[in-house]
C-alpha cells in the first residue's frame, strides 16, 4: 500500500528508482536536462520537484508549466493531434488518486475495470 504523510515511497519504488537507474548508466556524471510534464497548477510540485539537483547534474525544466497550460489544455491538444482522450496516469491502489477534483475520473476507470475497482476497495477496506 502507499505510503502516508507525504513520504511516498511507493512512488520513489515505482518511478524514481528505475528513472535514477536507467539516468545512472546512461549519463554517468554527466549534466542533463530533466523534462518534467507539471502544469500550470502544480506550482507546489515544481517547487519541491526543482530541489532536485542531483548535486547540480540535473537542469530540469517545465515546459508545459512554462506554456501556461493546464491540464485540460493537454487533453484537448492530445485530442486535437492524436484523436484520444488521454487518462492521467495513477496506480488503481493509490489514495491520491482518489482527491475529490480527481473522483469522476477515477470513477470511470473503476466503470472500465470492475476487477480492479473491487481489488482496490478490498485493499482500502483492510487497510482501515
Amino acid at each position: 500500500m502507499p505510503q502516508l504523510g507525504g513520504v511516498r515511497k511507493c512512488s520513489q519504488k515505482a518511478k524514481g528508482w528505475p528513472q535514477d537507474s536507467w539516468r545512472a548508466k546512461e549519463f554517468g556524471d554527466q549534466q542533463y536536462v530533466h523534462a518534467i510534464g507539471f502544469n500550470v497548477n502544480e506550482d507546489t510540485r515544481i517547487t519541491r520537484d526543482s530541489a532536485y539537483s542531483m548535486g547540480g547534474q540535473r537542469i530540469p525544466t517545465y515546459p508545459i508549466y512554462e506554456w501556461g497550460w493546464s491540464r485540460q489544455d493537454c487533453i484537448d491538444y492530445l485530442y486535437r493531434e492524436l484523436g484520444v482522450v488521454w487518462p492521467k496516469s495513477c496506480c488503481r491502489h493509490c489514495p491520491y488518486a482518489g482527491c475529490q477534483a480527481g473522483w469522476p475520473e477515477q470513477l470511470a476507470r473503476f466503470a472500465t475495470l470492475p476487477t480492479e475497482a473491487a481489488q482496490h476497495i478490498i485493499d482500502e477496506y483492510v487497510c482501515l
